[in-house]
């Protein structure tokens, strides 16, 4: 190859390379527009998709509205309010005018449905769902939807029930003896709501804890504060434990009334127990300790439920029972929390008690 030839070569080679430079940045560009355009069409679609099911989901409400005034016979403007919403579900409330709910509906998600679940007639306003709850005497009921408390005036009514057949505070009348307040209770209903989470009951602005009893109705109970709570709790524990240490003759009686009010009958009630129930033993245990959360009766007097195994052994074998209380604490002269009572039967199973531990 001549001179002439290689400086000929090598000017060709730089501007091949040179052209393939500038293809592949053409080509990068070229990809990147492709994206470009693939983005905002997704975007475009995808827009249009969203606002469509918003047009749909407003024009089935619409519907639903459209089927409301023809049942009610109600020709009213109407405002949807979605006051539940579940995985494959929402539950919107018409409101008339006067802000009354008039109709509930439900938007089922997964297919162009909606269904017509009440429709309200004024004055009366009935409810998808209506809960009796028993509830201490100077109780507020609150009902709210999403973060909102709404007029709860015509929703939570006095029930004309005037039982107390389901929590009946066995010990009233020997607390009442001994000077201990001790609250009384009434039933309410609550009506228009979805769950019982939507309900708040309260007591001087504190907010009760609310048990389902076994026929399905609600008790309120004002808990302790946590730090009291837990306190009780434990004391509740030890003087229940101490009290089956007596019944099995593992105690002595003047430590054990040392844990008791000095006027309380309870400390005279067990001068005549007999202490022979559990036969001889040489060791005992108590195992799987739980008590209740501790219900205020007044600043100074709380419930609890208690339930553990006691366990005997000796010569005859184990003997494991379980055993279930019902304790009164009183907070005595001297700040001591006291037994003022002690029932050996649960009073109210509902509420319920759990580890000692947790």
């Amino acid at each position: 190859m001549t001179k002439e030839e290689k400086k000929e070569y090598r000017k060709r080679k730089k501007e091949l390379m040179k052209f393939g430079k500038v293809s592949k940045i053409l080509y990068c560009v070229f990809i990147l527009a492709l994206i470009g355009v693939a983005a905002y069409f997704v975007n475009v679609v995808w827009n249009e998709s969203v606002e469509y099911q918003k047009a749909s989901a407003k024009t089935r409400v619409n519907e639903a509205i459209e089927k409301v005034d023809a049942i009610s016979g109600l020709d009213l403007k109407t405002n949807m309010i979605p006051v539940k919403s579940e995985e494959n579900n929402i539950t919107y409330r018409l409101y008339n005018d006067n802000g009354k709910g008039i109709a509930d509906v439900r938007l089922e998600k997964e297919r162009p449905c909606l269904i017509v679940l009440a429709v309200y007639k004024e004055p009366e306003i009935k409810s998808l769902v209506s809960y009796r709850l028993l509830v201490p005497t100077n109780a507020q009921g609150v009902i709210k939807e999403g973060d909102e408390a709404i007029d709860s005036s015509e929703l939570i009514v006095d029930s004309e029930d005037t039982t107390l057949r389901h929590f009946n505070i066995p010990a009233k009348s020997v607390l009442g003896d001994m000077g201990i307040g001790v609250p009384s209770f009434k039933w309410i209903e609550a009506n228009g709501l979805y769950d019982i989470s939507q309900l708040s009951i309260n007591v001087d602005d504190k907010e009760c804890k609310l048990y389902q009893m076994e026929d399905g109705d609600y008790f309120a109970a004002l808990i302790a504060d946590e730090e009291l709570n837990s306190q009780l709790r434990h004391r509740a524990a030890y003087c229940s434990e101490k009290y089956a240490n007596y019944i099995s003759n593992d105690y002595p009686y003047y430590s054990l009334r040392s844990m008791i009010c000095g006027n309380a009958p309870f400390a005279s009630r067990l001068l005549n127990v007999t202490l022979t129930w559990y036969g001889q033993h040489s060791s005992v245990e108590t195992k799987d300790m739980r008590v209740s959360d501790a219900i205020k009766l007044s600043n100074d007097d709380y419930m609890l439920n208690v339930i553990f195994n006691y366990v005997t052994s000796g010569v005859y074998g184990v003997n494991d029972e379980e055993s279930k209380l019902t304790i009164y604490l009183h907070r005595d002269w001297d700040g001591e929390w006291r037994i003022s009572e002690l029932m050996n039967n649960i009073q109210a199973p509902w509420i319920t008690a759990y580890s000692i531990d947790e």
